[in-house]
């Protein structure tokens, strides 16, 4: 069995078993939405998971939606 390295697709953290880390999704298309929740396993596997180590890079993530939605 092997384990898979989740890096943050912020700033590349590896993530480790005790970190609280969150998961956001990103659309841009007809229907503009983000969303942010708290980390699950079987969620974080999901195509366009955006995997985020704290509160810092969750904002980026929130920041670079917003600059995509109002250009």
């Amino acid at each position: 069995m092997f384990a898979k390295t989740i890096k943050c697709d912020i700033c590349r953290k590896q993530k480790a078993e005790v970190n609280h880390w969150w998961i956001g999704f990103m659309r841009c298309d007809s229907v503009t939405s983000s969303v942010i929740q708290p980390w699950n396993d079987e969620i974080a596997e999901a195509i366009g998971a955006k995997h985020l180590c704290g509160q810092e890079c969750v904002t980026k993530f929130v920041s670079e939606w917003m600059q995509k939605v109002s250009a």
